[in-house]
């Protein structure tokens, strides 16, 4: 490689330039020292700078003269490898060419064995695929990895937390099970991924839609809402369930889930086929009102960002009588927000999270526990009678307030002002 100490420490300083990024320096010596001492270790790191360079072309060449002059060479073959990362599937997946991905994956699976290569083209190529809905190719590049040798370790970019290269690969692997009816295969799949990674909800999911798949809907209903009870549950959870309550028939468990789906976090164009349901679960219900909103928001939001009416949404929206002229979508949202609200305040005093009665008499949905809005359950008297510690301070007035303690940091009241009510605080 070298034979003085002025090569010695020339070669020391190119390596540290081309490890640091500094690859025009670099270059300049292998170029010079090759010319006087031609060797397979010089020839690999001309071809890798100006690969790193962007001069591929010139790189290209290279390479085919120098595994001509060294046949066999391991650094050589595998700088030919990554050339066709980098000639070839980067510049296809930017131009969303996804079937030259394939083929060029494919083709760099092939030239070699370099365990990184064939992890970068496994993935590049199952996330081609998945584009093209290629389900079954999907798998074939799955089966090129192990979730043994995938890092569990979640990545990093910009800041931003990312799922690891093994929980990646079993989504992959799970969709594509899915997608070609393979349930039992995809629940497995998803349970085994739900073992090593507990706090990936999406995995809970995946299970409980596989289990759908295979028929056992009501078992499905089980799984979902078990993993649905946070109120941090993402919005698509409840879509799945709402959706599958109107699959048994429970129309009403349909519509609160719904609505607590629609109300939480998530911007409204990624919620437009929940939108849909909704407006359908109304109108089964017998509240065209409610039915009218939600297919005038759904296609409001269609119309914003250029997407096409679906035929189930047109269908409600040629049912429904619609306003002339139809309002905004500020309007529109803000109507449906109210109903996903009352629907959420009737769903949580259905299910006991916020019951309150009054000397036996029948709690309203407009009954609010300030408890509650700081996530804490307080325990309401049963049957609405009073305990020792309790204090009523008023009744029969616009604005009812009952203590549990003095020294609570809540209060349960029933106000048609909450303005007068407050005033007994």
């Amino acid at each position: 490689m070298t034979t003085t100490l002025k090569e010695l420490l020339g070669y020391k300083k190119a390596e540290m330039d081309r490890k640091a990024g500094r690859f025009d320096e670099a270059l300049r010596f292998y170029g010079q020292s090759f010319a006087e001492h031609p060797d397979s270790d010089l020839a690999w790191r001309r071809a890798y700078c100006l690969r790193r360079l962007g001069r591929l072309d010139e790189a290209k060449i290279l390479l085919e003269e120098m595994e001509k002059s060294f046949p066999g060479d391991k650094l050589l073959a595998s700088e030919r490898i990554w050339m066709i990362w980098e000639g070839e599937i980067k510049p296809a997946r930017e131009a969303e060419d996804y079937a030259l991905v394939l083929d060029a994956a494919r083709r760099m699976i092939q030239a070699g064995p370099d365990r990184v290569c064939r992890k970068m083209a496994a993935f590049a190529g199952f996330g081609a695929a998945k584009a093209l809905a290629a389900w079954d190719k999907v798998l074939e590049f799955c089966d090129l990895l192990s979730a043994a040798e995938l890092t569990a370790n979640p990545r990093v970019a910009k800041g931003r937390r990312l799922p690891s290269d093994r929980e990646v690969w079993y989504f992959a692997r799970i969709r594509a099970y899915m997608n070609l009816k393979k349930f039992e295969d995809a629940r497995r799949t998803a349970l085994t991924a739900l073992s090593e990674f507990r706090h990936k909800l999406d995995f809970s999911r995946f299970s409980a839609l596989a289990l759908e798949g295979g028929g056992d809907v009501n078992g499905a209903i089980q799984e979902l809402k078990t993993v649905s009870q946070s109120p941090k549950t993402p919005w698509y959870f409840l879509a799945d369930l709402a959706r599958m309550y109107v699959v048994v028939d429970e129309l009403e468990q349909a519509w609160l889930t719904g609505c607590r789906g629609a109300a939480g976090f998530g911007d409204l164009k990624v919620k437009v086929n929940l939108l849909t349901l909704l407006a359908r679960i109304a109108e089964a219900r017998g509240d065209t009102d409610s039915a009218r909103d939600h297919a005038m928001l759904g296609a409001l939001v269609r119309e914003r960002e250029g997407w096409k009416l679906p035929n189930d949404l047109a269908e409600v929206l040629m049912r429904v009588k619609l306003p002339e002229p139809l309002p905004g979508i500020s309007e529109v949202e803000k109507a449906c927000r109210t109903t996903w609200n009352l629907n959420q305040i009737t769903q949580s005093s259905d299910t006991g999270d916020a019951k309150a009665t009054m000397s036996g008499r029948q709690s309203n949905p407009a009954l609010i526990s300030l408890g509650n809005a700081f996530g804490q359950k307080p325990a309401a008297s049963p049957g609405g009678v009073l305990e020792e510690s309790e204090e009523l301070i008023g009744e029969e007035c616009r604005g009812t307030l009952m203590l549990k303690d003095p020294k609570a940091p809540f209060a349960f009241i029933r106000a048609n002002d909450f303005r007068q009510g407050m005033r007994f605080t």
